[in-house]
């Protein structure tokens, strides 16, 4: 099954301007910091979140599961910070 998958981004336009193709489904492990009810990647596509956004919820879920929870929000933290000056630099309040 072939699916659209993200395959580069410059940092300036890290949320919209992916490079994208399409290819076969990569073969990824399940390893068990995502092994959840419901998939951290399945509630970011579902929910149409950007990168930063995504980035965000995938920290937050496995923080407590992989053994470095303060890492993992310190980079969830890393993305809120980049979301939050990119909409300002866009206008938003």
């Amino acid at each position: 099954m072939d699916q659209l998958f993200v395959v580069g981004w410059r940092s300036q336009d890290r949320d919209n301007d992916a490079c994208r193709c399409r290819m076969s489904a990569p073969k990824i492990s399940n390893p068990d910091h995502y092994n959840f009810d419901i998939k951290p990647v399945d509630a970011i596509s579902s929910w149409k979140l950007n990168f930063n956004l995504g980035c965000v919820v995938k920290y937050v879920a496995r923080c407590d599961h992989k053994g470095a929870p303060m890492k993992d929000l310190e980079k969830a933290l890393d993305y809120l910070n980049y979301e939050i000056s990119r909409r300002r630099a866009n206008g938003e309040q």
